[in-house]
């Protein structure tokens, strides 16, 4: 499925800086649009090759990331927030 710029809404990016034991710099831009799905879920399929794997999570995890564990790293906290207040404003 393609998506067009006017079905997209950007909510931001963040940089991702991760420096490995072996040296190698990891410099990631995370992009975050919310877009519709216009499909069902069962009608996705992930890309293998770049996915490790998929979750749906409820919303409010992006609130709660500073109490979970291996969820979403803890030490963004301000910024998933940040992405749950945008989401929340866009659907009312």
């Amino acid at each position: 499925m393609v998506l067009k710029d006017k079905e997209l809404i950007k909510i931001g990016t963040r940089i991702h800086q991760v420096t490995h034991k072996n040296g190698i710099k990891d410099n990631e831009h995370h992009h975050v649009f919310i877009a519709e799905l216009k499909v069902s879920i069962a009608a996705l399929k992930m890309q293998e090759e770049e996915v490790a794997g998929l979750e749906l999570w409820n919303l409010t995890v992006l609130k709660e990331t500073k109490n979970l564990e291996n969820v979403l790293l803890p030490r963004f906290h301000e910024y998933y927030v940040s992405v749950y207040n945008k989401i929340i404003s866009h659907l009312k």
